[in-house]
C-alpha cells in the first residue's frame, strides 16, 4: 500500500525516480573513467563531463517525462563511446537497436539485459514489493516495470562490464558464437549463451568492497537494493540507490 501511495504523489514518485536516473548516470560515468585512464581518447573525457552536465540536468528536472528524455541523451553519449573501449575491428557499433539487435553488440546488450531483468524480477517476487509499480518506467505500458527502474543501477555496472571483458579479453568471436537470421537479426548461438551465462553467474557472486569495508556480492547487493525500498517504502527511512566506484 505505502509502494502504491508514494507512486500516486507525483512528487515522491519524481524523487524515487530521480534516484533510479542518478545512480545509473553515475555508473555509467564510472566505467567511462575507467577506460579514459587507461586511454588518450578525448571522446572519453568529453564525454564524462557531458554526463556529468546531465546528471545536474536530472537532478534539477521537475517531470519524469524529462527525466526519461535525459536518461536517454546519457546512453546515447556513452553508446557512442563503445568504439573506443571496445575494438572497433572486431565489434563494430554503430547505434543500439533492440528489436531485432543488428550487431553482435546489440546482440549482447540485449541477452545481457534480459538476464539481470529475470534475476531482479526473481528477487523482487520474493519480496514484500509489486513488481507492477514502477516510478522511472511507470509511463510505459508494461505490465510489470519495478524491475527495469532497479536494473538502470546495475545494468553499467554487471551487463556492461561482462561485455567489455567478453570482447576485450576475447573470450567470445563474432563468427563462432553469433547467428544472423532473415530479418537482418544477429542472436548469440547456443555456445554464445553458455559463456555469458557462466560470465554473468560469475559476476553475480563476485564480491566488492564497501565503504565500511565488507565485500558483497552483486547478487547480494541487488537484495540489498531491494531492501533498501522496503525500508523506506515501510519505515519511511531515506532512500539513496547503489552508487559504485572504479
Amino acid at each position: 500500500m505505502q509502494q502504491a501511495l508514494a507512486y500516486n504523489d507525483e512528487s515522491e514518485r519524481l524523487e524515487i525516480a530521480k534516484q533510479f536516473a542518478m545512480a545509473a548516470a553515475h555508473n555509467i560515468r564510472e566505467n567511462l573513467k575507467y577506460y579514459s585512464r587507461r586511454s588518450d581518447r578525448l571522446i572519453l573525457k568529453q564525454t564524462i563531463d557531458e554526463i556529468t552536465s546531465l546528471i545536474q540536468e536530472e537532478k534539477e528536472t521537475e517531470k519524469i517525462s524529462d527525466l526519461m528524455l535525459i536518461e536517454g541523451r546519457i546512453r546515447r553519449d556513452y553508446y557512442n563511446c563503445l568504439n573506443d573501449i571496445l575494438p572497433a575491428d572486431d565489434f563494430p557499433f554503430i547505434k543500439r537497436s533492440k528489436q531485432p539487435p543488428e550487431d553482435p553488440i546489440n546482440s549482447l546488450i540485449s541477452f545481457g539485459n534480459t538476464l539481470l531483468y529475470r534475476r531482479i524480477a526473481k528477487e523482487i517476487y520474493k519480496s514484500k514489493l509489486d513488481i507492477k509499480i514502477g516510478f522511472l518506467h511507470a509511463t510505459n505500458r508494461r505490465y510489470e516495470s519495478l524491475h527495469l527502474d532497479i536494473a538502470e543501477i546495475f545494468r553499467p555496472v554487471i551487463v556492461d562490464r561482462i561485455i567489455f571483458t567478453l570482447i576485450n579479453k576475447k573470450m567470445i568471436n563474432e563468427q563462432l558464437h553469433f547467428e544472423n537470421l532473415n530479418n537482418n537479426a544477429v542472436y548469440l548461438n547456443k555456445e554464445g549463451k553458455k559463456i555469458f551465462v557462466r560470465e554473468f553467474e560469475l559476476k553475480m557472486a563476485q564480491k566488492l568492497k564497501q565503504e565500511n569495508g565488507c565485500r558483497v556480492s552483486y547478487g547480494n547487493l541487488i537484495k540489498a537494493e531491494i531492501r533498501k525500498l522496503i525500508r523506506y517504502f515501510e519505515k519511511g527511512e531515506e532512500y539513496r540507490a547503489f552508487k559504485y566506484f572504479l
